[in-house]
């Protein structure tokens, strides 16, 4: 059984309990209640927090102009969009990763393959974090967004590359 199962069980254990002794439906909501807005339970941050955050994405580096792959990873990531929907944490930890590897960025603007190799890293410790805090699962959800833009902005300049070496065989 999980810890969420425990939690489940004890709920209905309580509901009827206060049933059995023929407590008022006030009672019970009261009850009820008071383990929903328990901050100590994952309940409150796996269904609600879960259901207040959406995933912003990733323009395509032709909706952009851009002179070489540091300015095209660049403009990816100023045009991020989180909408009004997004929770305040949610946005805060997503714009923290944007933030961290556009600063490492700026150090290696020439060569964007360390940046890439240390956000494939912090990835792979993110995949095996629970991310049931919404900073959390911003930050997580930023560091897919900087490699989506990272790959977008090579796709990009390979695609340049084609055109332009199909452009000098004709």
């Amino acid at each position: 059984m999980t810890n969420q199962d425990d939690v489940y069980e004890e709920i209905y254990q309580q509901l009827d309990a206060l049933m059995k002794n023929k407590e008022s439906a006030d009672a019970i909501q009261r009850e009820v209640n008071k383990r929903y807005t328990s901050k100590s339970t994952s309940f409150v941050n796996n269904t609600f927090d879960s259901a207040t955050v959406k995933r912003p994405a990733v323009p395509l580096p032709s909706s952009v102009s851009y002179n070489g792959r540091y300015d095209c990873f660049v403009k990816i990531l100023e045009k991020v969009d989180y909408g009004s929907y997004n929770a305040n944490e949610y946005v805060k930890g997503h714009s923290e990763a944007l933030n961290k590897y556009h600063d490492q960025a700026l150090t290696s603007s020439k060569d964007l393959s360390m940046v890439e190799g240390r956000l494939k890293d912090e990835i792979t410790k993110y995949n095996h974090i629970e991310k049931t805090n919404l900073y959390v699962k911003g930050y997580y959800d930023g560091l897919l967004y900087v490699y989506r833009a990272l790959k977008n902005s090579k796709d990009a300049i390979v695609e340049e590359m084609i055109k332009t070496l199909q452009r000098g065989l004709n």
